[in-house]
């Protein structure tokens, strides 16, 4: 069971609470006599905590409140029957975000005026939706997809197959019922003369209303979009649809492929545009003109700050420690009381304003620097 992360969630987490606010990652173990480790490694956190507030002069009362939420997890086995890979903890006055995660951290535990969210951009990259259109003559599937989850959509403005979509052809149509990969009973029209031998403008009026269907289901216009079917159906449906279609898909009978199977296919094909979209962005900041490309700390995070990144570069395994005054963009470097992972402030910044964040290795870090961003001006 994971508890993804949205979006909103993160917007939120953005937004804070009354300070001071905690943030906790711990690499968890998922199996083996290993997974006793999990809420010790957690107990040890809240220890870190828990000095933390003392050195920053809260009464042990007040600190024992703040550290409950997360206090009683340690005895409570059923969470941690079911964990993922990573776990992440926000802690604030009011209470408590948790997140079970299916990307392992180094174990990370910060107290500041702020949530340090760097290392979920990464996850939320991943967990952005694709979708795969199951498409063929008898039956029509809609699959949305994450990296690591596949769920099936009802459909229910969406005419399930050809005989259906067509269905004034043929005014005595024959019905017949059929399992479905849920386990309900699904509804398919066998008109006389529409099987495989229909004509391309029959398919496009099909695919007309199909298309209408699922807009209405795909929450997000940009999400990409996988179909999958006989090979021929492909470029007529590319031909009709407002869909964000990826151009290469899944080929052969959909009706035969189990939904978790057309899952790895699909994300097979969505990653790799996603190391397609990396490739692109690492070019584009390495050839970028100096009068658009921003190379230190100081100016990345000015201009991460004044909305002016497009495109961003961060090392995941590191911090830069400083102080930033948003109302004068001074950026101080160094170490210390009130002092913040530099880094993160540029990456949440960014990602806020709408620009591409590339939380990634230093190595792939276009040019000799620690950071790179292209500015939009």
């Amino acid at each position: 069971m994971m508890d993804l992360i949205t979006t909103a969630d993160l917007q939120r987490l953005i937004e804070g609470g009354e300070a001071p606010l905690t943030s906790i990652y711990l690499p968890m173990q998922r199996k083996g006599p290993e997974t006793r480790q999990n809420p010790l490694v957690l107990k040890s956190a809240l220890k870190q905590v828990g000095d933390e507030l003392e050195n920053r002069e809260m009464r042990r009362p007040d600190i024992e409140a703040y550290l409950k939420p997360a206090a009683t997890l340690l005895d409570d086995s059923s969470f941690w029957q079911h964990q993922e890979d990573g776990l992440a903890l926000f802690l604030d006055r009011e209470g408590m975000h948790s997140y079970r995660l299916p990307e392992s951290f180094e174990e990370l535990v910060m107290v500041g005026e702020s949530f340090h969210l760097k290392p979920l951009l990464p996850v939320l990259s991943a967990e952005q939706e694709f979708y795969v259109l199951a498409l063929s003559h008898n039956q029509v599937r809609l699959l949305r997809g994450t990296r690591w989850q596949v769920s099936e959509l009802e459909l229910e403005d969406v005419p399930t197959s050809l005989a259906e979509a067509l269905w004034y052809r043929d005014p005595e149509p024959r019905l017949h019922s059929h399992a479905t990969s849920r386990g309900a009973t699904a509804l398919t029209f066998h008109g006389h003369g529409l099987g495989e031998e229909s004509s391309d403008e029959e398919l496009k009026q099909f695919f007309r209303q199909v298309d209408g269907g699922v807009r209405g289901l795909i929450t997000d216009p940009r999400a990409p979009v996988v179909l999958a079917g006989v090979g021929y159906l492909h470029p007529i449906y590319r031909s009709i649809s407002d869909l964000e279609v990826m151009e290469k898909g899944i080929e052969g009978n959909p009706d035969e492929i189990p939904a978790g199977t057309l899952h790895e296919k699909a994300w097979d094909i969505v990653s790799s545009r996603q190391q397609d979209h990396l490739a692109e962005a690492q070019e584009k900041v390495a050839g970028a003109d100096d009068d658009y490309a921003a190379r230190t700390v100081d100016a990345v995070v000015t201009a991460a700050a004044q909305g002016r990144i497009e495109t961003l570069f961060v090392p995941a395994r590191s911090q830069a420690w400083g102080r930033f005054d948003p109302e004068t963009f001074e950026v101080v470097t160094g170490d210390g009381e009130g002092a913040v992972d530099l880094y993160d402030v540029a990456a949440v910044r960014t990602w806020s304003t709408g620009g591409d964040v590339f939380v990634v290795e230093q190595d792939d870090i276009p040019g000799e620097g620690e950071i790179a961003a292209v500015l939009r001006y």
